[in-house]
């Protein structure tokens, strides 16, 4: 049996350990780690667009997916809901480019705003406890807000 290290030399070891760590210089330690993550992301991301989950304005809405075929009385709501998420999807389209046109994204906004009326008007005549309700009062949320901060200019 062979012994590496004994009793008396461990505490020596271990200052000698601590010494080496105190001298690296932090900041340089930080750099290197910033590097190998910009590194990291750089090779996961080529060719895909990432976007954190605050730009995408359609992140939280209820899918499509999840609500019953619709009757036909209903019909009229989901073409009013269907063309307001349309437009709140062109906005999303303008922003995500690196040329943002203004007046594209002000068009559709106002677009929005005039067929808002519209789509409340026909989710009033829903029953209170209908799914398209809520889709279509979490939309008209998402289209004040999206307008809000468009106005005080959030998006330049």
């Amino acid at each position: 049996m062979k012994i590496e290290q004994l009793p008396g030399n461990l505490d020596q070891v271990s200052r000698e350990r601590i010494k080496e760590k105190s001298s690296v210089d932090k900041n340089q330690l930080f750099s290197e780690l910033l590097e190998q993550e910009q590194t990291a992301r750089k090779t996961i991301s080529d060719g895909f667009e990432f976007y954190p989950p605050s730009i995408n304005p359609l992140n939280g809405i209820l899918s499509a997916s999840t609500i019953p075929v619709p009757a036909g009385e209903d019909q009229q709501t989901l073409k009013a809901l269907d063309s307001v998420m349309n437009r709140l999807e062109q906005v999303e389209q303008s922003l995500r480019g690196d040329a943002v046109d203004p007046q594209e994204v002000g068009s559709a906004l106002d677009k929005i705003s005039q067929e808002l009326p519209g789509l409340q008007q026909q989710v009033s005549q829903l029953p209170g406890d209908h799914p398209l309700r809520q889709i279509a009062e979490e939309v008209s949320v998402l289209c004040y807000v999206e307008s809000t901060k468009w106005n005080r200019g959030d998006y330049f």
